[in-house]
This record gives structure tokens, C-alpha cells and sequence, in this order.
């Protein structure tokens, strides 16, 4: 066999290679894609919410426009912090009571044991200091020293879905502001926005 004939069929193989590659990552890709959009057309297999990233504070662990898929969860031993703790879903202390409900999308930091109630201390992994809330005004039940309680906790991130995944059509949120807050738990997608 000449060396031009074996050249050709390295060549050959290469290309042959590189076609079963490019195939396979398109099948991937495809493969992804059905997965989440039949997760997000409601067959929410393991999470209890779906919920959409309006806001980059928790950039680039969880960037906008993605889906965050969360466990309900008020059981605060299932909750890890730290640095790398889990990201957890929880209401924003409300100031007066005609204060909106407002979901938060951050970083458990610290738990601290107070009074008998747990509270978080939460980070966006965006911003450079740890979250500060304000004092609820239903009492330290709520929130307590910039720390929220485990009465505002709603649930852990357990899985991400990049926007990348999905196209503008492959799912629709009801809009949020159209719906009282209790209606749009109800459902299992809504979209709402995570304030810095």
C-alpha cells in the first residue's frame, strides 16, 4: 500500500469521525431540548415549581432568562450553607402589609438558631455582600438582624434549565401581576422577578 492510499484513508476516517461527532452532539442537543420542554409543558417530573430568572443576581451560577426548578421544602436540616450552599427560593420580608409578595432567588450563606426559629443569611452570587433585609413588620417571626426566617422559605433550586434550551415558544408564564400570589403557586409555571 503506497503512502498516498493510507493518507487517504486517515482522511477517511477523520472525516467519517467528525460527521459521527457533530451527529451525535445535534442528537444531544435535540435530546435536551424535548427533555426540557416536556418538563416545562407540565410534566414537572421532580420539582414542585418552575419559575423563570427575570434579574441577574445569582450571575453566573443562574443567569436571566433561565428556569430554576424548585423542591418545596420548609425542613431547614435539608438546607446546606456555606459558600457553595444551596440556592433557595424564599419571600422577601415585607416592610408594611400592603407590601407585594415578592420571590427571592438566592444563595444560603449562614444559618443562625434564634429563639427557637432558623434563620438564613442569603447572597446573590452576583453581588458582593450578603443580603441585608429589612425588619417584616409582622415581628422577628419573619426576619430578624438582616436574616430571613424559615417561616418566608419556600423551597431549594434543585435543577437549572439554560435559556439556550428553550425557545420563546416552547413554554408560556402566566404573568404574575395579572393573578394574585397564592393562584400562581397553584400553577406549576409562573414567572416572577428576582430582585437584587
Amino acid at each position: 500500500m503506497d503512502k498516498y492510499a493510507l493518507v487517504g484513508i486517515f482522511v477517511a476516517i477523520g472525516i467519517a469521525s467528525a460527521l459521527v461527532f457533530f451527529a451525535c452532539v445535534t442528537f444531544q442537543e435535540r435530546l435536551y431540548r424535548f427533555y426540557y420542554r416536556e418538563l416545562l409543558d407540565g410534566w414537572l417530573f421532580y420539582g414542585d415549581l418552575v419559575l423563570k430568572m427575570e434579574l441577574g443576581s445569582m450571575e453566573p451560577t443562574i443567569n436571566i432568562g433561565d428556569v430554576v426548578v424548585v423542591k418545596n421544602t420548609t425542613d431547614v436540616s435539608q438546607i446546606n450553607v456555606g459558600t457553595y450552599g444551596d440556592i433557595i427560593v424564599f419571600y422577601q420580608p415585607k416592610v408594611t402589609a400592603n407590601s407585594t409578595d415578592v420571590l427571592i432567588v438566592h444563595r444560603a450563606i449562614n444559618k443562625v438558631i434564634h429563639n427557637g426559629l432558623t434563620y438564613f443569611r442569603t447572597k446573590g452570587d452576583a453581588n458582593t455582600t450578603s443580603d441585608s433585609w429589612p425588619s417584616d413588620y409582622r415581628g422577628e417571626e419573619y426576619s430578624w438582624q438582616g436574616m430571613i426566617s424559615k417561616r418566608l422559605l419556600i423551597g431549594k433550586v434543585i435543577d437549572t434549565i439554560p435559556s439556550s434550551f428553550m425557545s420563546e415558544d416552547s413554554v408560556r408564564y402566566p404573568p404574575l401581576a395579572s393573578k394574585t400570589f397564592k393562584e400562581s403557586l397553584a400553577k406549576d409555571f409562573f414567572s416572577f422577578e428576582c430582585f437584587d
